[in-house]
């Protein structure tokens, strides 16, 4: 017996797995979207820009805290900036305008 929380022979896990595999997307356009954050055009719902956390995630690391919107100073100008500490393990701060990084550590 496999000991993850419920009560499942070793191999009908395994074949749970492996299906489970196959469902998702190894690569190419399927989970685009996965772990990202998307702009969104409020009054069309028209993509503005999105910028994806962890490509390809093989680790699960979705988003799970919500990102902070700011108006501030940043390198000398006036910057709308959205700031985000990723599962990941990275920190980021991009200006939500144009998507450019302003910061990644």
């Amino acid at each position: 017996m496999a000991t993850r929380g419920f009560p499942v022979p070793e191999e009908e896990m395994r074949a749970l797995l492996a299906f489970l595999q196959e469902l998702r997307p190894r690569q190419g356009p399927g989970n685009l979207y996965s772990d990202s954050i998307l702009a969104l055009e409020a009054k069309t719902s028209r993509l503005k820009w999105y910028y994806q956390y962890t490509p390809h995630d093989l680790w699960d690391w979705d988003v799970q805290q919500p990102p902070v919107l700011v108006d501030a100073e940043w390198q000398g100008r006036p910057r709308k900036l959205l700031l985000h500490a990723n599962r990941n393990g990275f920190f980021y701060v991009l200006d939500r305008v144009d998507l450019s990084f302003a910061l990644v550590d």
